[in-house]
């Protein structure tokens, strides 16, 4: 594997790390941008910009969500002004 052209053209260890994590940042990106198309698949008829961001955030920062509970997603949806069904 060394001694292929890929890794002989390859000249510091800096381009080295960066050609190894390339194909992981382009699968990250590839998989969030097939989660954009599902959801604006689904609900393409009804939704803009803004509804669109507000389901996308939450799926691909997964992490930071996990810690968010259910009831203070509910409250914040309940204390805003401007919804149009009324809970």
């Amino acid at each position: 594997m060394k001694g292929s052209p890929i890794w002989v053209d390859l000249g510091n260890l800096q381009e080295s790390w960066f050609a190894l994590l390339l194909p992981v940042a382009t699968t990250t990106v590839e998989r969030d941008f097939l989660v954009m198309k599902i959801i604006r698949n689904d609900l393409q008829n009804q939704m803009n910009n803004e509804f669109l961001d507000g389901c996308i955030v939450p799926y691909v920062e997964k992490n930071v969500f996990k810690n968010v509970s259910n009831k203070c997603i509910m409250k914040t949806f309940q204390e805003m002004k401007c919804r149009q069904v009324q809970l």
